[in-house]
């Protein structure tokens, strides 16, 4: 395996943000999710059920950060890049931890 310099680094990483337009679908999509929980939050619901609803909106992240894609007209994969898969395993290893959160918010909402 060949080793990357920090300038090789550097590169790839602006390549990514440059590609990627530095993450405006995901920042559009999280304002827009961040939004709909103000809303859930000024309801004048018990907070266990507040919670549970800020749950299922926060589900909606990837959906529409991908529609905001199409928008934007960014790419979420770029083949040639090492960097690219990593956003994708720091993501993924989150799913580990929901069964974990569900048992506990089930227990102690």
């Amino acid at each position: 395996m060949p080793t990357i310099t920090e300038n090789d680094l550097t590169a790839l990483k602006l390549e990514l943000s440059v590609k990627a337009k530095n993450g405006i679908d995901f920042i559009v999509a999280a304002s827009i999710i961040w939004s709909v929980i103000a809303v859930v939050w000024l309801q004048p619901n018990h907070p266990a059920k507040n919670g549970m609803i800020t749950f299922f909106v926060g589900g909606l992240m990837l959906p529409l950060a991908w529609a905001m894609s199409k928008v934007f007209k960014t790419n979420w994969t770029i083949k040639d890049n090492p960097l690219q898969p990593l956003g994708l395993w720091l993501n993924f290893a989150q799913l580990f931890y929901f069964p974990i959160l569900m048992f506990m918010y089930s227990k102690q909402p």
